[in-house]
């Protein structure tokens, strides 16, 4: 697999596709392309803009803390940083917390132990009233195909923890929800929702889709095709980071080819998008300029409640890293104000 694609995300694709197969073979023939969405071949699209928003980026320092670290997410305050371990196929992939000493050094706290299962828990996110939502193959295959979890975050671990309620689930194998965040205020829920083949282990299609939480249940917006009409495309869009009004909605995206394909232009971008009001669509994204050149494995943004601070991971010989942006320098790239 080329360097060019998150092989963060490459690992977990394995897992999903490892997964799948088992589920198809227990349950018989997941239902074929015909029943689905159709989608072309991917091909690269050319992001036609970029934007500076961020000044300054450096890496953080996790004291006590020397292992792989992925899929940052920092509380709405900006006093915790939750992340995961490496995904890696073999790992004991776990979620983990730390504390903020500054912006760009953690105290290491140790893992969320009530988050534990016997597969893969990564990918974490939280609101401010710290109701604390991951994800999780506890289940899927097994007796649902739900992969997204949520539990209350007390301060030193997550209790309660149980799978999301809602409809954001699907109900057809190959389906599944591979990440997701919600908004400092708890009300906006995005997540993506990938397509798998059984056997192969890079989905054919990952969109996000918009939902609400409402009685502590994620219920899809009826209008979010609308909404992300800009956003969605033939590449694979996923690890969404939703503003705390909802009005700036960062993600990544990655140009991928399938297996047998020529991997050589793969790519893997951090993009941006906003809008004036709820009731309107996302502007067409641009491409967030500075976190790395055009080959580097970015990904997995999450940034404070005011939008001022924002922290995604890095592969940085052959180690994932967290980094951190700070001094954001363009006023117009959210119409959000600071709150």
């Amino acid at each position: 697999m080329n360097s060019g694609f998150g092989k963060s995300r490459y690992f977990l694709f394995i897992i999903f596709g490892a997964f799948l197969m088992l589920f198809s073979a227990a349950c018989g023939k997941a239902k074929s392309d015909k029943d689905a969405t159709e989608i072309k071949k991917l091909t690269a699209l050319e992001d036609q803009s970029e934007v500076k928003l961020f000044k300054t980026v450096r890496p953080i320092e996790l004291s006590g803390y020397d292992d792989n670290a992925m899929e940052p997410e920092i509380s709405p305050s900006g006093e915790t940083l939750f992340f995961n371990n490496s995904n890696a196929t073999g790992v004991h992939s776990k979620l983990h917390y730390a504390t903020k000493k500054s912006d760009c050094l953690f105290q290491y706290q140790g893992d969320l132990k009530g988050t534990f299962s016997d597969t893969k828990d990564l990918a974490p996110a939280i609101d401010e009233t710290n109701n604390f939502y991951f994800t999780s193959l506890r289940e899927y295959g097994k007796s649902s195909l739900r992969t997204l979890f949520k539990g209350t975050f007390t301060g030193e671990d997550v209790t309660e923890v149980h799978a999301l309620d809602g409809n954001v689930a699907s109900s057809i194998p190959g389906w599944l929800n591979m990440d997701c965040d919600v908004s400092a205020d708890g009300k906006l829920f995005v997540y993506s929702m990938a397509r798998f083949r059984a056997g192969e282990h890079i989905p054919r299609q990952s969109n996000l889709i918009i939902a609400e939480i409402v009685d502590g249940k994620a219920v899809q917006n009826k209008d979010s095709d609308f909404y992300l009409k800009r956003i969605n495309t033939e590449e694979l869009e996923y690890a969404p980071a939703i503003s705390k009004g909802g009005l700036e909605l960062y993600f990544t995206r990655a140009t991928i080819a399938q297996e047998g394909q020529d991997g050589s232009n793969n790519l893997v971008r951090i993009m941006v998008a906003t809008r004036d009001s709820l009731k309107e669509p996302f502007s067409k994204p641009r491409k967030v300029a500075g976190f790395g050149n055009e080959k580097d494995v970015v990904e997995g943004v999450t940034t404070t409640a005011d939008g001022k601070t924002l922290y995604f991971h890095k592969l940085v010989d052959g180690v994932y890293k967290i980094f951190v942006a700070t001094d954001r320098v363009e006023a117009g790239a959210s119409s959000e104000k600071p709150h």
